[in-house]
């Protein structure tokens, strides 16, 4: 469904260990504005799925969602939970794994040192 719908399951079931797995690739294609949903949920979010829109693809400048700046808006706010790098990559699956966890810790640290 939409995040509003799932936040709201979360918050009147009030229930420590049922948390949102919020995806990103998704959300931006169903809702968009990812950063004011994260931040306006991130209490309710125990995992975090990233992967390129469109076409699910790597976390590179090809796509429209700015990972980089979605880490570093997780570190600013102290998401100590799950991410999950799902997307279909384009080259060599190791190395294009091994690239979105460095852009997304490289985010990460860069959110940190803003705080």
């Amino acid at each position: 469904d939409r995040t509003a719908f799932g936040a709201a399951v979360v918050r009147q079931l009030d229930d420590p260990g049922l948390r949102l797995l919020y995806d990103g690739y998704h959300m931006q294609l169903m809702e968009g504005d990812l950063s004011r949903t994260i931040s306006d949920n991130l209490d309710l979010i125990g995992h975090v799925h990233t992967a390129g829109a469109p076409g699910r693809h790597d976390l590179d400048d090809r796509q429209e969602i700015n990972w980089r700046a979605i880490a570093g808006l997780l570190a600013r706010k102290g998401y100590g939970q799950w991410v999950g790098h799902e997307f279909v990559p384009r080259g060599e699956p190791v190395a294009a794994l091994r690239e979105a966890i460095a852009l997304f810790n490289a985010g990460a640290a860069r959110g940190v040192q803003n705080v």
